[in-house]
């Protein structure tokens, strides 16, 4: 990473990370999360596991409020920033 882009790089984690809740917690995802696991028994069972895991992260995203989810993704990056500046 180029000297000084490290605030840069911290302020985009957390617009990605930000849209990610925004994408995560649409209404249309719980759908698809519902369709899906209607269908679960003609799935292999590492596609099964991949839903549980899908269904695992819905669940934890809308678990936060948006404001919530930025300022705790704010502050990851920002402290992986301090991190990588003195160690």
């Amino acid at each position: 990473m180029p000297t000084g882009s490290g605030e840069a790089r911290a302020e985009i984690m957390t617009a990605i990370k930000a849209a990610e809740h925004e994408t995560l917690t649409d209404p249309a995802v719980e759908d698809l999360l519902n369709e899906a696991e209607s269908e679960v028994s003609s799935f292999t069972p590492e596609d099964q596991r991949n839903l549980q895991l899908m269904r695992k992260k819905w669940a934890h995203q809308n678990a936060l409020p948006a404001d919530l989810a930025e300022a705790r993704a704010h502050t990851e990056n920002r402290g992986r920033l301090l991190h990588s500046q003195h160690y």
